[in-house]
Order: C-alpha cells, then sequence, then structure tokens
C-alpha cells in the first residue's frame, strides 16, 4: 500500500476529531461506518440503514487537504440535503435522524 492509497493525515485527523466529539454528544450510540479513501486522498465515512422500507445515509466526505471542501450530505428516498459546514454536532443529528428518530 503506498501513501496514495491512505487518507491524508488531514483527513484522518479532522475525521477522529469530528467522530470523537460526536461519539460523546451521542453516548458512542451510533453504528459503524463504512470508509473509502476517495480522490486526492479524502476520507469518505457512510453510515446506511433501512427505514420504513427506504435505505437512509449519511455520508462525510473528509478533503484531503485544506485546500479542498469537507462537506456532508444525507439521502432518504427522494430526499437529498448537503451541508458544507461539517460539526460533530451536526453529525450526530445527522445519526440520530439516521435512526429515524
Amino acid at each position: 500500500m503506498t501513501d496514495g492509497d491512505k487518507a491524508s493525515m488531514f483527513a484522518y485527523r479532522r475525521a477522529m476529531n469530528t467522530i470523537g466529539a460526536a461519539a460523546l454528544l451521542m453516548g458512542a450510540n451510533f453504528g459503524m461506518a463504512d470508509a473509502v479513501v476517495g480522490p486526492e486522498r479524502s476520507l469518505r465515512l457512510s453510515w446506511q440503514t433501512f427505514f420504513r422500507r427506504k435505505r437512509r445515509e449519511v455520508n462525510v466526505i473528509f478533503a484531503g487537504s485544506k485546500n479542498r471542501t469537507t462537506y456532508m450530505y444525507r439521502e432518504y428516498g427522494t430526499y437529498y440535503e448537503v451541508d458544507e459546514n461539517v460539526t460533530s454536532q451536526k453529525l450526530a443529528e445527522w445519526l440520530v435522524w439516521l435512526k429515524g428518530l
């Protein structure tokens, strides 16, 4: 595995800080995410569940450098929302939404 196959340290640290703070807010009460390294060594974390027979999904893309945009989006049926203001509070709220609460 080369460095190009790994998320950048910038993406990794931002992800760990955001998730760690969200876990404190939620009591670590959320499932595991799928993690994928994206373009320019970004890090994509994805949580999915089914609610009323439809897939719900929350994704956070942590940019590989400060020159790129970190953002999150969620989907449920035809509903779709994007937010470039990624915070641990927003992530916690969206993960609660993911559960259908």
